[in-house]
């Protein structure tokens, strides 16, 4: 779990105590010091590195009453959630058109020749020469065969 440095807490509370005065100290003073700050550095642990969340959170305190740690990182937290993330970066080597197209002639030339129901054809000559299909193989050339049979042939 990352904390926020301590020189940092420091900092923040100096800030704090001048902007409220001693209400801010008051909300403290039955518990230890150290221990207070050492929750405020893990509370807003997610801030190292992000001093603009600190300096938004700053910005946006109540006039009326002292923050607590989690009022304070509800108050910057808005910072890091606007920002963005870099767009992913342009494709490299795009395309041109003809060269798409001479892909696809090539792509097209390969299975040009290829009957589409050629599979199938070749599955039942298999089991014909006493091949064992699998059940797989046996359940796509039942469907193939309705697929494709002619409704008089159905009904004979």
């Amino acid at each position: 779990m990352t904390h926020l440095p301590d020189s940092w807490v420091e900092a923040l509370f100096a800030k704090l105590t001048l902007r409220y005065g001693v209400a801010f100290l008051r909300q403290y003073a039955d518990l230890d010091p150290a221990l207070v700050k050492a929750d405020w550095a893990e509370v807003l642990g997610g801030f190292a590195g992000r001093p603009e969340a600190i300096r938004v959170a700053l910005e946006s305190l109540p006039a009326d009453r002292p923050v607590t740690a989690l009022q304070f990182r509800a108050l910057g937290i808005g910072s890091i959630r606007e920002e963005r993330q870099p767009a992913l970066p342009a494709p490299m080597g795009a395309h041109p058109p003809d060269a798409v197209r001479e892909k696809l002639a090539t792509v097209s030339g390969l299975v040009a020749g290829i009957h589409p129901h050629a599979w199938a054809h070749r599955l039942k000559a298999r089991q014909a020469q006493g091949e064992k299909l699998s059940v797989a193989q046996r359940d796509a050339l039942a469907r193939f065969d309705a697929a494709t049979s002619r409704p008089e042939e159905a009904a004979a």
